[in-house]
């Protein structure tokens, strides 16, 4: 594996320079130490990146006694500080765990890889990104940097100074409060009381409403009526531009209902499902080209690459058609 490492990545690992401090790890009232975020953040901006105190594969096929000696030796391995910083991380699992040690990686650790060649899953600990808390409305998301060896979170969005800075524990965001309760005492043993699991009432049921709006709209069947319908909609709006001497004047067309539809509900409830978001943010940027409505275009393509840094690092293009929306192909598109 190294040498095929080394082959992919020149150097490897390749230096990183640090982004600039943004966040302090603080007492939170109810969770322990957190994230806050020290000035205001922009959406898709590093908010940190560390290379791990150290990698470990998931599973280690020996016996428990030879798998807690590996995991014991690893971490007496460890720099002094990085021991204790480690060390003084939770262990949600207690006497469930098959050793401290494990049970302080399976409540802190982040995906690590994939590497070259080497197919295991890795679990990774990362000093400082480890006190990031959860919500089921996060405001960042963590990424991994095989080249450089580094666990990165960035920004879903605009974060405040004084905001805590927050993850997903969840495998999916989307399910029911129920399930996602059942799911963070499990494996957590906490009652998640972020803000919208303290919803109640009527607006609990938008929250859930919202979120299966969503999760419907990432199936195979509804993916394809909803790239069908805007279809539809954009052989409309083109024809209508073709035979309007000013399109911009009297456009009665409004965006793709669907696709309007879907991002609101992703942007009230914090869930950019990848997959789904930027075939929704694409189709948003295209109708809105096609209407004239350079806001529009600035918005949705500011969004789209906001997030696509958040997650991969590169905004795919996004900001050129956020700079120039009057250049992109769809601009009152009038033939097909």
């Amino acid at each position: 594996m190294l040498d095929a490492l080394r082959a992919q990545y020149p150097g490897w690992p390749q230096p990183f320079t640090p982004p600039p401090p943004v966040y302090k790890i603080v007492p939170i009232e109810g969770t322990g130490l957190g994230m806050v975020a020290t000035e205001d953040i922009a959406g898709g901006a590093t908010i940190a990146r560390e290379r791990p105190i150290f990698l470990m594969p998931r599973v280690i096929p020996a016996s428990p006694a030879e798998r807690r000696r590996i995991d014991d030796s690893v971490v007496r391995m460890l720099h002094s500080e990085n021991r204790r910083a480690f060390y003084a991380l939770k262990n949600a699992q207690g006497n469930a765990a098959p050793s401290e040690v494990r049970g302080i990686m399976g409540t802190n650790s982040f995906e690590a890889g994939p590497f070259p060649t080497y197919p295991a899953r890795y679990a990774g600990m990362a000093r400082d990104m480890s006190r990031a808390n959860h919500s089921c409305s996060p405001n960042a998301t963590h990424s991994f940097d095989p080249a450089t060896l580094t666990h990165v979170l960035r920004a879903f969005h605009s974060i405040r100074a004084g905001e805590e800075v927050t993850i997903s524990y969840l495998s999916d965001t989307l399910v029911s409060y129920e399930a996602r309760q059942e799911e963070l005492s499990c494996g957590y043993h906490f009652k998640c009381g972020c803000k919208v699991c303290r919803l109640s009432g009527e607006a609990r049921m938008v929250s859930a409403i919202s979120r299966r709006v969503i999760r419907e709209r990432t199936y195979p069947g509804p993916m394809r009526e909803d790239e069908a319908a805007f279809e539809v909609w954009l052989s409309n709006a083109v024809r209508r531009n073709a035979s309007a001497r000013d399109p911009s004047k009297g456009m009665s067309l409004q965006l793709p209902e669907m696709d309007a539809l879907v991002w609101a509900s992703m942007e009230q409830e914090g869930c950019y499902e990848p997959g789904l978001w930027e075939l929704v943010l694409e189709r948003l940027v295209k109708a809105s080209a096609v209407l004239e409505n350079e806001d529009a275009v600035r918005h949705y393509a500011k969004k789209a690459a906001e997030l696509r840094t958040a997650q991969s690092g590169s905004d795919g293009g996004w900001y050129a058609v956020a700079e120039n929306p009057r250049q992109t192909e769809w601009w009152a598109k009038r033939s097909m």
